[in-house]
């Protein structure tokens, strides 16, 4: 049952009038007069009879009243205690997301406007951190874990995707397998300059002969965009890319393994309500910034 039709009745009825209620609600009258049509039809009973000053409850109408809009008022007030109390969360939280996880960022700037007494600082890096060391309430991580004195909040999954440039692939032509990629210009992620650009393609290792490497997509699907190489970008990176046709999809018949990404904090008995609702709101809104 929609409980928005049962709150238009009960404002309905405590107003008289259809248009009264429409008033008190801010919505035109003709939205009124559908909600209540259709909880009739839901009920299949007539709720309201028209009066030469309006409109007043039938007599099942009656009841339903009496036991309704206790339940409206109860949740109305449930839903202005939530708001009271999310706009009353304040306090400063300190976050540590990878340099380059766009969606991060998008969910930060939407979490400011649920949240405007939090504030929040971002250490912004690829290194994994010592929390507790460098003061971190909640680090997003990609990948495995290594660690048991964190909690592990499941946020999502990324995938890399091997992208290349129309032109690149035109001119040097495109691979078919994964051992074709050492005749191709390549350029890659690495975390330092002693680490090789390695990629895992359909479950193969490959480290690719990468002219250039950094710990910066961005730099990447700059460079991949201007023809520069063949290389390695996260999928909220390539997915509109791909879609404009900026750049094509490499070897997609062996793709890189899904990674998991994790919100972890410190355990702790009772975790700071800044810290809660920020990990709830990451949480709930997950799908929002990771589709």
């Amino acid at each position: 049952m929609d409980f928005n039709a049962i709150k238009v009745f009960t404002a309905v009825v405590q107003a008289g009038s259809l248009s009264a209620g429409a008033a008190r609600l801010q919505m035109p009258v003709a939205t009124v007069s559908r909600k209540i049509k259709e909880l009739e039809n839901g009920l299949n009973v007539q709720l309201l009879e028209r009066t030469g000053r309006g409109v007043q409850p039938t007599l099942i109408g009656q009841q339903v009243y009496e036991q309704a809009h206790l339940s409206v008022e109860t949740l109305d007030n449930i839903a202005q205690q939530v708001i009271g109390e999310q706009a009353q969360c304040a306090g400063r939280l300190r976050l540590s997301l990878p340099l380059t996880f766009e969606p991060g960022w998008l969910l930060l700037g939407d979490f400011q406007a649920a949240y405007p007494r939090i504030e929040v600082f971002v250490l912004a890096t690829e290194r994994k951190l010592d929390l507790l060391a460098e003061g971190i309430d909640v680090a997003l991580r990609s990948g495995g874990l290594a660690t048991d004195s964190l909690v592990a909040r499941k946020f999502g999954d990324m995938r890399l995707q091997l992208v290349a440039s129309p032109d690149l692939l035109a001119r040097c032509g495109t691979p078919h397998r994964p051992d074709e990629l050492a005749q191709k210009p390549c350029i890659g992620w690495s975390p330092l300059p002693e680490h090789p650009v390695r990629w895992s393609l359909g479950g193969q290792s490959i480290i690719p002969p990468a002219a250039f490497c950094c710990n910066d997509y961005r730099q990447l699907r700059q460079l991949a965009l201007l023809g520069r190489g063949i290389t390695d970008l996260p999928d909220f990176f390539a997915r509109p890319l791909l879609a404009e046709g900026a750049l094509v999809e490499v070897l997609p018949d062996f793709p890189f393994p899904q990674l998991p990404l994790h919100l972890l904090y410190v355990k702790h008995r009772h975790p700071s309500s800044v810290v809660r609702v920020f990990v709830e709101f990451c949480l709930d809104n997950a799908g929002k910034y990771l589709a």
